[in-house]
């Protein structure tokens, strides 16, 4: 997200498909990213997983959960531009 708010700086504008830059969502993107890294990397110290959870059948359940996931958001990403 930080790395669309450059290339707004240099290629956006009104009208333009990248859209307009604005300095403070810059700031802002920056330390929402730093600040939920930082919370994740304490969240993960704090409850390191089992390592008998990491098996192949828990990885294809979940593989098979995150594509199911994907799939779904991009419907409801392209839905609206049907319309």
């Amino acid at each position: 997200m930080i790395l669309i708010e450059f290339l707004q700086l240099f290629l956006g504008g009104h009208g333009t498909f990248i859209g307009t830059f604005d300095k403070a969502d810059l700031v802002c993107f920056t330390l929402g990213y730093i600040s939920i890294v930082l919370i994740s990397n304490c969240i993960h110290k704090s409850n390191k997983p089992d390592k008998k959870l990491f098996t192949f059948e828990n990885k294809k359940k979940e593989f098979l959960y995150n594509i199911k996931i994907i799939i779904i958001f991009a419907i409801l990403g392209v839905l609206p531009s049907l319309f």
